[in-house]
């Protein structure tokens, strides 16, 4: 599959599981705070996600149970390390350097809370990051392409033109 289509097809599941991710996110925040509300959502959305980019995004190569294992490893360093981090740092941020964003967003959506635009933008700026980062571990390492050991490569030799 070729890279731009497999890009697309990771958005879109991506846009799919980050609402779910969201929706989840927006009704914890009410109870847990936003740190522990992420790793609840992360944890529901992660699991969707694997059977998700599994069979859509990369269905093109194999998977295995070490695979899966690797894909919640990883997402789970991320979702539960690098995510809950990120979250933490904009929330203390949204009442210093990005106030005045944060403002700015509610002055144009002036429709919602002002609490509302704040933890969507602090979702979608951590949720833009994570998933940059997602997309390379699970191009790269997870669901990497794997050489058929039949196929051999052109020799130096072979290669060359007189």
């Amino acid at each position: 599959m070729k890279t731009h289509k497999r890009i697309g097809i990771f958005a879109l599941v991506g846009i799919f599981n980050t609402l779910f991710d969201y929706i989840l996110f927006m009704i914890f925040a009410n109870f847990l705070g936003n740190v522990v509300a992420s790793i609840v959502s992360a944890t529901f959305a992660m699991i969707i996600s694997f059977f998700l980019h599994k069979k859509y995004t990369w269905g093109d190569r194999k998977t295995s149970r070490a695979s899966m294992l690797q894909f919640l490893v990883s997402t789970a360093t991320v979702m539960w390390g690098v995510r809950p981090f990120a979250i933490w740092g904009l929330t203390a941020a949204s009442t210093s350097f990005m106030a005045p964003l944060y403002g700015f967003a509610h002055f144009i959506l002036s429709f919602l809370s002002y609490e509302f635009v704040v933890r969507t933008g602090i979702f979608a700026i951590a949720t833009l990051f994570t998933l940059t980062i997602n997309y390379i571990i699970y191009n790269k390492f997870i669901f990497r392409q794997h050489k058929d050991p039949a196929e051999k490569e052109p020799s130096d030799a072979s290669s060359k033109t007189n």
